[in-house]
């Protein structure tokens, strides 16, 4: 019976302890709780942040690359006379550029880039050795030399052989002739068009398309180099495009003023534009 009331002491003296080691970590205080939130939503702005900048600089990039054909176009016309692709065998061979026939659509001067010898929509002839002659010409850094006055046949992951990729990736530049856009704003005219937009492969010409521009890219480079508008302006979205309402995979919106579709970020992230340049 001597022992209980030491018994009880003790128990009494770890019942202590445990409160104070309780007290001592009971878990976060709302000021800690505080701080980790905020620790938390810096990291996630950090990453937002870091995300916006990369996109801004790629969108800077493609950008300067659309400058930067252009000028080479250009370029290359003051100095041959003709837009690459277009120049007759005699200069062509003159010049050490690949052969071509100079028979309609293969060199034949006419001012016209012709899509795939024959066709608007394929690629090969005309539209294939312009980058090759923009290449040889040395008016670009890519290297073109697989292209002749032929249908261009490439599996996936070999187009960019033929035509160059776009800085926004899985995209390719397309040149082509159009003498219309029906649904162009500004009275349909077009003419040589250097095209940017998804593609797989080729097969004889013909174009396996993959993802394309979404309309938040697509009016961002519209916005800093032209009106900003899908269907107007010397940089427009494809003038057989019908506005439609905004929906995943819709590029102009039926709304008022047919603007780009960005109005909710599903939207503005889908795959839905192809963009034609004038030159």
């Amino acid at each position: 019976m001597a022992l209980a009331p030491k018994v009880n002491s003790l128990n009494i003296i770890i019942n202590k302890k445990n409160q104070q080691y309780y007290k001592q970590n009971k878990g976060f205080t709302l000021v800690e709780l505080s701080i980790v939130l905020v620790i938390i939503g810096l990291i996630m702005g950090g990453i937002m942040t870091g995300k916006d900048l990369i996109q801004a600089a790629t969108i800077r990039s493609q950008i300067a690359q659309i400058q930067g054909y252009s000028t080479a176009i250009k370029s290359f016309k003051d100095k041959y006379g003709k837009l690459p692709g277009d120049i007759y065998p005699s200069i062509a061979t003159g010049f050490g550029f690949v052969t071509r026939s100079g028979l309609n659509n293969h060199g034949d001067g006419d001012g016209k880039i012709t899509g795939g010898c024959d066709s608007q929509n394929k690629i090969g002839c005309e539209n294939a050795l312009f980058w090759r002659d923009l290449s040889e010409a040395k008016m670009i850094k890519e290297i073109f030399n697989t292209a002749i006055d032929d249908f261009v046949t490439a599996p996936a992951g070999t187009v960019g052989d033929y035509i160059p990729e776009a800085k926004l990736k899985g995209n390719f530049f397309n040149i082509s002739y159009y003498p219309i856009g029906p649904n162009l704003t500004d009275g349909g005219r077009v003419g040589n068009i250097m095209r940017i937009l998804g593609m797989k492969s080729i097969a004889t010409g013909v174009t396996t398309f993959s993802s394309m521009l979404t309309p938040q890219n697509t009016m961002n480079i519209d916005t800093k180099m032209d009106d900003g508008k899908p269907l107007s302006g010397e940089m427009f979205i494809n003038p057989w495009t019908v506005p439609a309402a905004p929906a995943v995979g819709v590029c102009a919106s039926s709304d008022t003023g047919t603007p780009y579709n960005t109005s909710t970020p599903a939207y503005a992230g889908s795959a839905a534009c192809d963009l034609w340049v004038k030159f």
